[in-house]
């Protein structure tokens, strides 16, 4: 080897060495002094409970979690650990597929992609995501080179490891398979698929014995919104910006300019133009989430670095971008590490981002009471983070269901002594150190019974006119017999009687309610019970159209 070579291959190295260092330093230090977002939280308690899947999504990221916090406790950086080593380890398989001669410029287009510098650290179900669909591609493009039995071992098992992270991983190998529909022929295609359905049958029982609740949620109870054309107009704005502050205008037309040579790129380019196209007809079922279309980043990237590489005038541009784009990222990253007391606007934002400060002043007022958050999964679980007192989520009918729904915390709290925070006002004070936002009352003897549910019977009518009666035939389901030895009784406090509210609802705003109906005994479980509803709006139609 010449020794111009050498001293090549040498700089190359030192430019790795480098971009590694800096970039694992900065990802450690943010997580070690940015608290917790809420989901974080949340994720942190699935580690609590770990199993085969949890209502919102399939169990990777709370194994991270779980590894993490092994390791370092109950801090920030051990909920974070393996997300950043996952991040760092995605950049680099990309870097080994990509195999760029020009390695500062890749590094450069990573480093300007603001969504990396925060998903390399927060840790969400995302990160495993973009590892593990990483490690996909890199063994599909073996696969595709060289097919024998060990690269479809190597490929099940890391797209099994894709759909145990997220479920958008589904997209992505059905965006795959759609690029290169040869491999239905392929014996070694369905070895791998048959491993794959091996590894992630534990998750698909899990779905089985508790009614499928991911596939609820996300199908069919995840927006109940009516469509709106914002929500469409915001996902066209948004997506060139999301890989940004800049360089997502790059990557939109390096990908509309840069043709597939072969079939791993062709696959590439299925993923990115197919999940941003899957992405906007999401829109007219609700809103999408900007980061969803996070799994089309890196194949973006790959055909960005091509472009890049061979046209210098583009790559000038961008150069130029650099400055101003790391100069965002940079006030973005201080500012979740820091509160600010002033203007108000960023007072709201920076409150969203810092909740350790209300955590403790509802601890200091409560104790060590055990504390239930009505209609909240996130609040329960960053107080049971910073405070290290268990709290949990109830919800009433403005709630939507979540993982406390399937963990059984009413069973383990009924007749102790519960603190309940509400997500409506009550008559006590307020929390001193929370800006007005909790109030509370302690309940002995708590009862709580989210497990009954109600079946209607009769059959409505589409419209009714104001201040018509409705009568209803409901059946009171009672589930707890099924899972406990001994009944529930729902006379146990007096105090806290349980009865059947209803309200109406428009645009998926509350109209009319809550109104007390029917007070429920003991003897009413498992019977058909008669409810008169009254119309009391008045619209200038004189009528009112609902769905129960």
């Amino acid at each position: 080897m010449s020794q111009a070579k050498l001293s090549f291959l040498q700089k190359k190295q030192n430019i790795r060495v480098l971009f590694y260092t800096l970039w694992g330093g900065l990802l450690f230090f943010q997580a070690t002094f940015t608290e917790l977002i809420d989901d974080e939280a949340y994720y942190w308690y699935y580690s609590k409970y770990l199993d085969w899947g949890y209502f919102d999504h399939p169990p990777m990221i709370a194994l991270f979690i779980k590894f993490g916090s092994l390791f370092l406790g109950r801090i920030e950086f051990g909920v974070r650990l393996f997300v950043i080593l996952a991040n760092l380890i995605t950049i680099y398989l990309w870097e080994k597929i990509i195999q760029p001669a020009n390695i500062a410029l890749y590094y450069f287009i990573v480093s300007s992609v603001a969504v990396l510098h925060f998903y390399g650290f927060v840790a969400t179900p995302d990160a495993p995501l973009l590892l593990f669909s990483t490690l996909s591609f890199y063994f599909y493009r073996q696969f595709i080179e060289n097919e024998n039995l060990q690269k479809a071992l190597f490929l099940g098992i890391s797209a099994a490891l894709m759909f145990l992270s997220k479920y958008h991983g589904v997209l992505l190998a059905l965006m795959v398979l759609l690029s290169n529909l040869k491999l239905l022929k392929n014996r070694l295609f369905w070895i791998a698929l048959g491993i794959t359905t091996i590894c992630i049958f534990p998750h698909f029982l899990w779905q089985i014995n508790h009614d499928f609740p991911s596939v609820r949620y996300h199908l069919f109870g995840r927006s109940r919104m009516p469509y709106s054309i914002p929500f469409t107009l915001e996902y066209l704005f948004m997506q060139p910006f999301v890989f940004g502050p800049f360089t997502g205008l790059f990557i939109l037309w390096a990908n509309f300019k840069e043709k597939a040579q072969n079939a791993f790129e062709k696959s590439l380019q299925f993923v990115y133009w197919g999940g941003l196209l899957f992405f906007l007809v999401m829109t007219f079922k609700g809103r999408v989430e900007p980061h969803w279309t996070l799994l089309c980043l890196f194949p973006g990237i790959y055909f960005t670095y091509r472009y890049l590489e061979k046209h210098l005038s583009a790559r000038k541009i961008f150069y130029y971008s650099l400055p101003p784009a790391y100069i965002i990222i940079l006030l973005a990253r201080v500012f979740f590490i820091f509160t600010w007391d002033s203007p108000t606007q960023l007072k709201e934002l920076s409150d969203y981002y810092h909740n350790k400060k209300w955590v403790q002043a509802i601890h200091r007022q409560l104790g060590d009471l055990p504390v239930a958050f009505m209609n909240s999964y996130q609040k329960p679980s960053l107080y049971y983070f910073y405070s290290g007192v268990e709290a949990f989520s109830l919800n009433n009918i403005q709630g939507r269901k979540n993982q406390f729904d399937i963990w059984d915390f009413e069973n383990k709290y009924r007749g102790k002594t519960v603190a309940v925070i509400p997500n409506y006002d009550i008559p006590v004070d307020t929390i001193a150190g929370t800006h007005g936002q909790f109030k509370y009352v302690i309940i002995e003897n708590f009862q709580v019974f989210p497990k009954i549910q109600l079946e209607l019977l009769s059959e409505l009518k589409e419209k009714y006119h104001a201040f018509d009666s409705l009568k209803l035939d409901l059946k009171i389901q009672n589930n707890y017999l099924s899972t406990y030895k001994e009944n529930i009784d729902l006379n146990a406090n007096k105090e806290f009687p349980t009865y059947i509210y209803y309200h109406f609802e428009q645009d998926n705003k509350v109209i009319f309610g809550n109104k007390t109906t029917v007070k429920l005994e003991n003897q009413m479980l498992d019977t058909d019970v008669p409810v008169s509803i009254f119309i009391l709006i008045y619209h200038s139609e004189n009528t009112h159209y609902f769905s129960l």
